[in-house]
């Protein structure tokens, strides 16, 4: 199947030597056929490097860069930087993606008039097969409706990869380099671009849950900057001035800050408590009481500072 514009998909690499060539045998069988895709090689190790200068040279719509180990957010924006497409899709180089996947997600943009085309995924451990079903029912949402069925029902996923984005959302947006749950720190500003948003049931994605991946450890640094990125959202949200996604930004902040406080006390990791105790401290105090938020969550806020297992039975009273 042939197209005019082009896509361009983007792949970090990072030591992934056992899964990459899936991966992109995946993107080159894609069914819509006028992509470009672009591997970046964020400083590997391992063979990583010989594969992707295989398939260079196998098929010319593949392009590849090469940089210092970054992470991953670096790693995309260089993808985002040498892109060419119209628009744009990612996709993690130890994950594979259906033939149909970047079809899909075009026709549905298009015949909607979306800024950003979304679809389901499957969930798979290493070595596991997944059905071949596809049911692409269709649901689109407008405005301030897609940011807040992000937070409050999760029926759009924050991550990067299950999506197909019109270029120009990128214009002066990047990842965060050296951010880990990078994706937590931009999905509202890119949802917030988004006149329209459309959302498939079809489960077109094939994410690998394996062993060693950065998704499944906890760390002080994997606590933190999700912490940082909640916050971020939280004060974010302040002046726009809509009451309920502020609210809910502000019950996300709390609930990342409870699970913080968990694991603190599960792992003894130093300082966090009071580290995660001033970020929502400088939270409250960038509140605006007037008309951004609800009162009561911010008298919750302040309690918790004092004690936080007061403050989730005063939440639970209050309904808030």
């Amino acid at each position: 199947m042939k197209y005019n514009e082009l896509i361009s998909i983007v792949v970090p690499v990072y030591n992934v030597e056992r899964y990459l060539e899936k991966c992109i045998n995946s993107i080159i069988a894609q069914t819509y056929d006028n992509i470009e895709i672009i591997l970046v090689n964020d400083g590997s190790t391992d063979d990583s490097a010989s594969i992707i200068a295989h398939f260079e040279q196998l098929d010319s719509r593949i392009r590849s860069y090469s940089q210092e180990n970054s992470g991953l957010s670096a790693a995309r924006n260089t993808g985002i930087d040498n892109a060419n497409g119209r628009y744009i899709a990612f996709v993690d180089s130890d994950d594979y993606i259906h033939p149909r996947m970047i079809e899909i997600l075009y026709n549905n943009l298009i015949s909607t008039g979306s800024d950003i085309s979304v679809c389901d995924l499957f969930w798979i451990h290493e070595g596991e097969e997944t059905e071949d079903f596809i049911d692409n029912s269709v649901t689109v949402y407008n405005g301030i409706d897609v940011l807040r069925k992000m937070i409050r029902d999760d029926l759009v996923s924050v991550v990067a990869w299950n999506k197909l984005y019109k270029r120009e959302i990128f214009d002066g947006l990047r990842y965060p380099v050296g951010r880990l749950h990078e994706d937590e720190f931009v999905i509202h500003r890119i949802l917030s671009q988004c006149n329209r948003s459309v959302y498939t049931t079809a489960k077109l994605y094939y994410y690998i849950k394996r062993e060693g991946s950065i998704v499944a450890k906890v760390s002080p640094k994997k606590l933190e900057d999700a912490m940082c990125a909640f916050t971020q959202r939280y004060c974010w949200a302040l002046p726009r001035r809509d009451k309920k996604f502020t609210d809910w930004c502000f019950d996300a902040m709390l609930n990342e800050a409870n699970y913080n406080l968990q694991q603190s006390e599960l792992y003894e990791y130093e300082g966090l408590i009071e580290w995660t105790n001033n970020m929502v401290r400088s939270a409250l105090k960038a509140t605006n009481l007037c008309s951004t938020i609800t009162l009561r969550k911010v008298v919750v806020g302040y309690v918790w500072l004092k004690n936080p297992r007061l403050s989730s039975k005063i939440r639970w009273f209050l309904h808030c």
